[in-house]
C-alpha cells in the first residue's frame, strides 16, 4: 500500500532549510529525467510472504566478543609479568641506512658488542633511550668511539621525541637548549636497578656499588673518601689529536670550573695523553669526598648524564652551541658578553695550575725578581708571540703573520699610558721627558719561535724564563750531546735522536711535535692521528721529550700572566689563557690584556665559534 507525498506547506519552496535539504539528495537532471519518488508506509509483513534468514557469522561474533577480551588480557598480563625478568633492545633507526642496527631480543646473557644507544622497552611496553659502553672495551674509549656514540644519540633521541609527539626534539642543527632533561632518556644506573640493562656481578652487587682495584689504590693515595660513589661527576679525558697543550688547558679550566657550576664532582684521566703523566707536569687536583664511577657509566652524552665524560672528541656537545647560548648574555657588549664563561676557566685555572714541584720551585724564584724590578717603580710588560701552525685572525694577516713591530708597539703604549696617563701616544712624550723607572721598565717575552728573541723589533726584551726554552737547529747542534730530564731526581743523556737535529723554526709545528724521539718510517709524525691513539705507543724518549715541550709552555705562561699587562694575539690559545690569569678585572675592565691580532675582544672559542 502506498500513499502519494502531500504537496510542501505554503511557503515551503521558498524556505531556505527545505529547500537546501531537497538540493542536497537530488539534483536537477534527477528531477528532470525521473519523476518524484512517492513515499511508502514501512511494511508490517515480509515481503513475498518469506521469513529473514538468520546471520549465523554476527551471532557467533557476538558470543566470541567477550571471551576474546579474557583472551586478550591474559595475555597482556602475561608479557607484562614476562618482561619484568627481561630487556629488550629494539631496532635503532637513523638517518644513515648504513648505520641502522637489527638487534634481537636480548636477555642477560647478551650484550651489545660495541659502544652504542639504545632503546629500552619497559613492562608497558614504552621506549625508553639509554648508552650501553660494553664493559670488555678498553677504558677510556677511542676519541672517535664517544664522537660516534653522541652523533648516534642525537639522531636517535630526536627521532624518538618526534614519534612520541610530532614535533622537533633539537632546534639549530640538532642542539637544544643546555640544560634541557630529555624524558626519554634512562641513565645506566636507573636502568641496572630496574633490571633493564644486565646486572651480572659474584657478590650480587650493582656495578655502580664497585671499584676497581685501581680506583681503590687511588682511594688510598689521592682520595679523601668514605669509600662511596659519587653521585654526579664529571670526567675530564685529557687524550686528544691536538698536538698543542693549550687547548687541553682551555677545556680543562672550562670543565672544572662547569663541574663546580653543576655540583659535580672532577676526575681527571690521564690515560693516553700524549704528554704522559698529568702529576708529571702539576700537583694533583683538588679530591672530592667520593670514589669515581665505573668506567661504562660514564657517558659522553647527554649533558644531564648522572656521570659526565669531557674529551675533545665530545667539546662540540658540552661546549657548543647550546653551551654558548646558555652562558653567553648576547645583551652585554660585545666585550663581556662571555664573563660567565670567563669566569668558569678563573675558577679552573685558580684550582689546577699549580706546577709541578721543581718547575714551581724555578717560578716562585722568578717572580721574586720580578717583584724586586716592581719594587722600584718599575712596569712588567709581558709579550707572547705565536707563530708556528697559528696564523692571525685578522684578514691582511691571516696566511703570514703579526708584524714583530705590532708587539713593540703595543707594548710601548702601554708603558706610555702608565707613566704619561694624558698623552695620546709614546711618540708624543719626547725621550728627555721619559723618567728612568719608565725607561728602566721590562719588557718579557714567551715564543714558540726561539729566532723571535733575537729579532730587531723585540732584541731590547728578555726572556720570560730560561729554566727550559725551546731552541733552533744551530742551538741543537751546538749542544749535543742532548740533556734530556726525565725526572726531579734523574737525568738521561741520549745522543741524537734523528738523523740530524730538528729545532723549532718558525715556531711549534704539529708534525714535529709528534716526531720527537721517533723518526720511524710510518711514524705518527709521518701519518698524522686523525682521531686514533698511536700506534704503537709513544716511547720513554718521545714522552720525555714532549714534557720538556709543556713545562717550558707552562713556565712561559706561569711568569707572563704574573706581568702587570700582557700584549698577544687572540688567535693563540695561550694568548687567551694570558688573559683568564691576569683576571677579569684586571685584564678586561681596566684593559691590560691588549690582543694585537684585529679588533676582537676575548673569547673562549675559536674564530668560527668551535671549541
Amino acid at each position: 500500500m502506498s500513499m502519494r507525498r502531500a504537496p510542501p506547506p505554503d511557503g515551503a519552496l521558498l524556505s531556505p532549510s527545505w529547500s537546501s535539504s531537497f538540493s542536497s539528495k537530488y539534483s536537477v537532471n534527477q528531477m528532470l529525467e525521473s519523476p518524484m519518488p512517492s513515499p511508502a508506509l514501512p511494511s508490517i509483513v515480509p515481503r513475498h510472504g518469506k521469513k529473514p534468514r538468520p546471520n549465523h557469522l554476527r551471532n557467533a561474533l557476538r558470543r566470541l566478543l567477550p571471551m576474546s577480551k579474557w583472551i586478550c588480557g591474559l595475555l597482556i598480563l602475561g608479557w607484562v609479568l614476562t618482561s619484568r625478568s627481561s630487556w629488550r633492545i629494539l631496532p635503532l633507526i637513523t638517518g644513515d641506512s648504513s648505520l641502522n642496527e637489527n638487534c634481537d631480543l636480548m636477555n642477560e646473557e647478551r650484550s651489545p658488542e660495541h659502544p652504542m644507544p639504545i632503546f629500552i622497552a619497559n613492562s608497558k611496553g614504552r621506549p625508553r633511550l639509554s648508552i650501553s659502553l660494553p664493559k670488555h672495551l678498553p677504558y677510556p674509549l677511542r676519541p672517535s668511539e664517544y664522537s660516534f656514540v653522541c652523533s648516534r644519540y642525537e639522531d636517535a633521541a630526536r627521532r624518538l621525541q618526534q614519534q612520541k609527539s610530532h614535533s622537533g626534539f633539537y632546534h639549530n642543527r640538532g642542539f637544544h637548549k643546555y640544560y634541557y632533561t630529555d624524558p626519554n632518556f634512562m641513565d645506566v644506573r636507573e636502568a641496572e636497578e630496574h633490571g633493564f640493562l644486565p646486572v651480572k656481578q659474584d657478590d650480587g652487587t650493582l656495578p655502580s656499588q664497585q671499584t676497581s682495584d685501581e680506583e681503590k689504590s687511588l682511594s688510598m693515595k689521592h682520595l679523601r673518601t668514605d669509600g662511596k660513589i659519587c653521585e654526579k661527576t664529571l670526567t675530564h679525558v685529557l687524550e686528544t689529536t691536538d698536538a698543542g697543550i693549550g687547548k687541553t688547558m682551555m677545556s680543562l679550566w672550562l670543565s672544572y670550573g662547569l663541574a663546580q657550576e653543576e655540583g659535580r664532582a672532577f676526575f681527571i684521566d690521564d690515560s693516553n695523553w700524549s704528554y704522559g703523566k698529568y702529576t708529571d707536569l702539576f700537583k694533583p687536583p683538588p679530591t672530592p669526598f667520593c670514589l669515581p664511577p665505573p668506567p661504562h657509566h660514564r657517558l659522553p652524552c647527554p649533558h644531564h648524564a648522572r656521570h659526565l665524560l669531557v674529551s675533545a672528541a665530545t667539546s662540540q656537545w658540552t661546549f657548543g652551541e647550546a653551551f654558548r647560548e646558555h652562558f653567553q648574555n648576547s645583551e652585554e657588549p660585545k666585550a663581556y658578553r662571555q664573563k660567565r664563561i670567563f669566569g668558569l676557566m678563573r675558577v679552573g685555572y685558580e684550582a689546577l695550575f699549580h706546577l709541578a714541584p721543581e718547575d714551581a720551585a724555578y717560578a716562585t724564584s722568578r717572580l721574586s725578581e720580578l717583584d724586586g724590578i716592581r719594587l722600584k717603580g718599575r712596569r712588567i710588560v709581558g709579550v707572547n708571540v705565536r707563530r708556528g701552525n697559528r696564523h692571525p685572525w685578522e684578514y691582511q694577516y691571516q696566511d703570514s703573520y703579526t708584524p714583530l713591530e705590532t708587539y713593540a708597539d703595543a707594548a710601548d703604549a702601554f708603558l706610555t699610558q702608565e707613566f704619561h696617563p694624558g698623552a695620546k701616544n709614546s711618540s708624543a712624550v719626547p725621550q728627555s721627558e721619559k723618567s728612568p723607572e719608565e725607561l728602566d721598565s721590562v719588557t718579557l717575552l714567551a715564543s714558540d719561535d726561539p729566532d723571535v728573541h733575537s729579532t730587531p723589533e723585540l732584541s731590547h726584551t728578555r726572556r720570560a724564563q730560561s729554566h727550559i726554552s725551546l731552541a733552533n737547529k744551530a742551538a741543537l747542534d751546538a749542544a749535543s750531546p742532548l740533556t734530556v730530564p726525565r725526572s726531579s731526581n734523574s737525568e738521561v743523556i741520549f745522543s741524537k735522536f734523528v738523523d740530524g737535529n730538528v729545532g723549532w723554526e718558525g715556531g711549534f709545528f704539529p708534525s714535529v711535535f709528534w716526531g720527537l724521539g721517533n723518526a720511524a718510517a710510518g711514524s705518527t709524525a709521518a701519518r698524522g692521528l686523525r682521531n686514533e691513539r698511536e700506534d704503537p705507543a709513544p716511547s720513554e724518549l718521545s714522552l720525555s721529550l714532549r714534557g720538556l715541550v709543556a713545562r717550558a709552555y707552562l713556565l712561559d705562561l706561569k711568569i707572563l700572566g704574573a706581568s702587570d699587562a700582557v700584549v698577544c694575539g687572540v688567535s693563540s690559545i695561550g694568548c687567551r689563557l694570558l688573559a683568564v690569569m691576569l683576571g677579569w678585572q684586571k685584564g678586561i675592565v681596566q684593559g691590560r690584556w691588549k690582543n694585537v691580532d684585529g679588533g676582537y675582544g676575548w673569547t673562549a672559542f675559536e674564530k668560527d665559534n668551535s671549541f
